[in-house]
């Protein structure tokens, strides 16, 4: 069944966290989605000694800062599948370690999508899945080109702009508007 999939994908990635990488670390802490708190799952990892966090909800005006703040923490980031926060411990310069299972992963979707969608998307997060864990597995060497490249092309960091040049394209801005509106 699904549920028991998904059973066998956290067991691994647990045996594969307790039995060679904690013992690496002093601290180990798990920011874990809000509503999965009562998991059986999240409970295990509290039993181990893990501590858990929170962003909190990701509507949640603070999610980001507090994802912010709970990765600002860590020295090292493990992921089990694919998220948004990868981009976020880059940034942060964390050294970033992709645990891929090589299970099925399947994503929680409602009644909303056809059975075409649903499996297009499945598809999509599985190969995002394999293309990381082999970029960003235990033995990467941490900050590398070809991390930076699979980096920009999914959350742009190389196009950040500096304030100066923030407020360059706002004057330009501005410029082309009064220009555009008659003034």
């Amino acid at each position: 069944t699904e549920k028991e999939k998904n059973e066998y994908t956290l067991n691994k990635f647990n045996e594969y966290l307790f039995n060679n990488l904690s013992k690496n670390f002093d601290t180990i802490i798990a920011c874990v989605f809000w509503a999965n708190l009562d998991d059986s799952y999240i409970e295990s990892l509290a039993s181990k000694g893990v501590k858990l966090v929170s962003a909190g909800f990701k509507l949640d005006p603070l999610f980001v800062q507090r994802l912010r703040t709970i990765l600002s923490l860590a020295d090292t980031v493990l992921y089990p599948t694919f998220t948004t926060s990868i981009g976020f411990a880059y940034y942060l310069n964390k050294n970033i370690i992709f645990i891929n299972n090589n299970s099925e992963y399947k994503m929680g979707f409602g009644d909303d999508y056809s059975e075409k969608t649903k499996d297009f998307l499945t598809k999509g997060v599985e190969s995002q899945n394999i293309i990381f864990s082999k970029q960003f597995n235990e033995s990467a060497k941490p900050f590398n080109k070809e991390q930076e490249s699979l980096i920009n092309y999914y959350w742009g960091l190389d196009l950040i702009k500096t304030p100066e040049q923030i407020r360059e394209i706002i004057n330009e801005n501005k410029k082309r508007i009064r220009r555009r509106i008659g003034f």
